[in-house]
Order: C-alpha cells, then structure tokens, then sequence
C-alpha cells in the first residue's frame, strides 16, 4: 500500500456517489474499491475503463466523474435491449444469493476442526464472491439514480396525459405506475409487526402470551437480520429488543399511521387499475412498466439478500481473530491482504489498530491501493468532503424530482452521515445525501425527506412513499445549500424546496 497524498488527487475529476454504513470500516473500503476496478466492467459487460475510487473517512465514496459519465451512457444505450435488462435483474439478485449460500458453506465448515491454511481458503472463497458481487450493488443503482428505465416510461405515458389528468395528477400517475408490485422484505417486515402490536394491545402483560411469543419467534427468524450487516459489531434483533420497540411503536401509533397508510395503498391500488384501463392496450408502454417495478423491487430484494449474508458473517470473523491473535472486532480495520497474510503466517508489518481506528482514508487509483491513516487521514478525508460541499449560499429555492407529494413547512435537520439522523426530532425535515437502511428510523419521524442524489426507484423515493411521507430526491446541492435550524417550505408537489428562514440552532 502507498501513502495518499494530495498530490494523487485533483478534486475537479472527482464527485461525491457513495455512501455507506455507520462505520470506519478499511475492510468494506477496501473490498468495494477493488470490487469496483477490478470487476465492474466484467460484470457489467460494458466497454468502460477501470472505476478507480476513493473511500474517505466518513465512509463516502467519491468516483472520477468522466469515467462515472460513460458508464452511465453506454448503460442507458444497453438498457434499450431487454435481454441486457433480464441479465441485470437476474445477476443483480443472483450473486448476493450466491455470497448468502457461501456464507452459510463457511459457517458449516467452521464448526468443523480446522487449521489456518483452511482458513485461509474459505476467505479465498468468500473475497472472490463478494468481489463479484460489488458492482452489483452498482449497477441496477445506476439505472435508477439516472431514471433510465422510469424516464422511458414517463416518455411514452405522456400522449395519455389529458386522459390521465381526468383522473390524476400526471407526475403522481407515474409514480403510482412505476411503484414495485411485488413486495420487498422490509414490506413483509412492517406487516408483521402490525400484527405482534395488535395482539400486544389485547394484553396488558403480552408478552407472556403464547399466542404472541409464537409469532415473534416467526418474526424474528424471518427478520432479526434487519440491524446487521458484513463487518460491523452489530447484533441481531433479539426479544428484548422487540417487544422494546413494540412497546416504543404503540406510545408513537405505529397501529393507526399503519391503517392510515394501508387505505393509502388500497386507494392507490384502485387510481392503478384505472390507470392501466387507460394503457392497457399499448404493449410497449406495459412492458415498459413492468421492466421499471422489477427494477424497483431488484433493488431491494439484492441488497435485503445482501443483508441476510452479513447477518452471518461474524463467527468466520471472530474464528479468523482467534486465529491471526488479535483482538475481537480489529479485524475491519485490516485489509484483506493483510488479513491473507495473517491466516498464511507470513512475516507482516505490525499493524497500529488505535491510530487506523482513529481515521482512515483508502483509495484504488490505477490499479494501486493508496492509504493513509490517524489524523492524516482524517484531514485528507475533510479536504475531499469540504470542497464537494461548497456551494453558493445566496440560494433561496431549488429545485428536484418530486418522489413522494405532500406539502409542509418545517426545521432541517442535515444528516450528512446515518448517525447524524438520529437525534432528528419528529417533525424536522431529514435532509441528506442519500439515503439507506440507517435512516429508516429517522424517515419515519421525519415531516419530509430531502436527498441529493437519487431517482423515482431509489431508497428514498420507494422508503417515502410507503411511509406516505412527502420527499424530493435528486436535488443536488439540498446537503450544500441548507443547514441545521433553517425553516423551509417543501412543495413536493412540484419538487421544489425554498428557505424561509436563515437562522440556525
């Protein structure tokens, strides 16, 4: 590994795309940037050049923008083809089945009794699978941030506008068009929920009802992985915790916005079946819909599967601690050579696990993995992150894609990073680059949702609607422009977000 200098990094080649989890993880960073060079153009079966990437330490991913610029080009050229369009969907849940089938291989192998260099095979194995998988989290992204597929759509949808307009309003007729028919595990999740809090209100002492511990045993083995994820110190969702958040969700009535959102969707499933009486002979635009709620769905259904493989990954972690000697939980703070070398005991540099917890700053740049470190890391990480957020602050109003309708005035609260979000207090509006499944928390306690990045099927677009909540997406500058405290009208209605209010908290 080379040392990461200033001099490797013209900020004007490159932009904010990425975001990831609550964590300063060198592991993940390193994995996803050479997952990306390495695999992207094989797996995505496009002529583009290697991705580099910069990982900083506030786990934000950053990609030359000339290069993002062509992949999103020929993606939109490929995507005409359906049969380009079948082997996204299909790989895209296919290899995160597939890390979920080894993950579950490595933990029946590590029952067994094993020596280092078995080990050291089965990260063979799992590296090469999770490699692959990567740019998976990538792709079907891509296709969404950009709207290529719901664009398509919207294209063809509007020489039935003054038919639709008689019955909705065109832009909400699309969204309700596009929404995934399907559903996505999260879906399942909130479903079930609703049901263990209806059978809590009928008993004061709930939970010692065996009616009631049967079907949270059914909900946490279908959904305790929710919380988890590959290399972070994250548990299950236990019984403790449930019946806490059950308890937490009742006080909050959970029971009544959930009726309130089950007439919402039933009221919307009626608006969808006028609406496809009005299309349903135009074959093109059908297809085209359905093609755009697989992707929807896709989208979800990876990354659930994704989670449902990390979920199982911390006994291989720990067997590879105990077998390397170091402490539980250093782990993500190596790289998968590093860790390589370890289960090979070959002669390694002595790794300073404290200052790599304190900041770390990873980057693939033309092939080469550059690093650095501690409090130098940290400041390399600020110099990328504070040029990405200047931005004109003489902006009073700008403009997005309108994901979810709904009208409010309210306080920001900016959550550059998933933790920042939960101190927001109901009411505020969550305001962020983009979201995932650490701000969910948040988006249901939010007034309204705020996103720079994004498109009509991204997380925020697909979270907000089914929590009913009014969101802008794809704005750009949203994170840039507003600050903590500031009042703001959202007119979600028209994708429009104007500051009322300056002052700050």
């Amino acid at each position: 590994m080379k040392k990461l200098t200033k001099a490797e990094i013209n900020l004007k080649e490159w932009e904010f795309e990425f975001l990831q989890r609550n964590k300063n993880c060198i592991l993940m960073a390193d994995l996803h940037c050479r997952g990306l060079y390495n695999n992207l153009k094989s797996e995505i079966k496009l002529n583009i050049e290697p991705y580099d990437y910069i990982f900083t330490n506030n786990d934000k991913g950053y990609v030359k923008t000339s290069k993002k610029l062509k992949v999103l080009k020929l993606l939109r050229e490929a995507s005409e083809n359906s049969k380009y369009l079948e082997y996204v969907f299909k790989n895209s849940l296919f290899k995160m089945q597939n890390l979920n089938k080894i993950i579950s291989y490595i933990n029946t192998k590590i029952k067994m009794h094993m020596d280092d260099p078995d080990l050291a095979r089965l990260w063979d194995k799992f590296e090469q699978s999770y490699l692959e998988a990567m740019p998976w989290f990538y792709i079907p992204w891509y296709l969404s941030e950009e709207n290529i597929l719901t664009d398509r759509v919207k294209d063809k949808l509007n020489k039935y506008q003054k038919e639709i307009e008689k019955i909705i309003d065109f832009n909400e007729a699309l969204r309700i068009l596009i929404f995934p028919i399907k559903k996505a595990a999260f879906q399942e999740e909130q479903e079930l929920f609703f049901e263990l809090i209806k059978l809590a209100e009928k008993n004061v002492n709930f939970e010692k009802d065996k009616k009631f511990k049967s079907e949270m045993q059914n909900y946490l083995e279908r959904f305790s992985f929710f919380p988890t994820f590959y290399f972070l110190p994250l548990d299950h969702t236990n019984e403790k915790t449930l019946v806490k958040n059950i308890k937490k969700a009742m006080k909050n009535n959970f029971k009544v916005d959930f009726e309130m959102k089950i007439k919402m969707q039933m009221e919307n499933a009626r608006k969808l079946k006028e609406l496809m009486q009005i299309i349903d002979n135009d074959i093109e635009l059908v297809g085209d819909i359905e093609l755009a709620r697989e992707l929807g769905w896709v989208l979800t259904a990876s990354v659930d599967e994704a989670h449902r493989a990390g979920s199982k990954f911390a006994p291989f972690l720990k067997k590879i601690e105990e077998s390397i000697g170091i402490k539980i939980g250093n782990i993500i703070f190596m790289t998968s050579d590093e860790i390589k070398a370890g289960l090979s005991k070959k002669v390694v540099e002595k790794i300073d696990f404290e200052k790599r917890e304190i900041g770390q700053i990873f980057a693939c740049l033309n092939g080469e993995i550059f690093t650095e470190f501690g409090e130098k890391g940290i400041e390399l990480s600020k110099w990328i992150e504070e040029s990405n957020q200047k931005q004109n602050v003489k902006i009073s109003e700008f403009k997005g894609q309108s994901a979810s309708k709904g009208f409010v005035h309210g306080k920001i609260k900016l959550a550059l990073l998933p933790k920042d979000s939960y101190r927001l207090k109901e009411g505020e509006i969550l305001v962020c680059s983009m979201t995932s499944p650490d701000y969910v928390s948040a988006m249901k306690k939010a007034a309204a949702i705020i996103t720079d990045e994004g498109g009509l099927l991204s997380h925020a677009a697909i979270m907000s609607r089914e929590f009913g909540k009014p969101c802008i997406i794809g704005t750009k500058i949203a994170t840039k422009v507003l600050k903590n405290g500031m009042m703001v009208e959202v007119d979600a209605d028209k994708g429009i977000v104007r500051i009322l209010e300056k002052n700050k908290d």
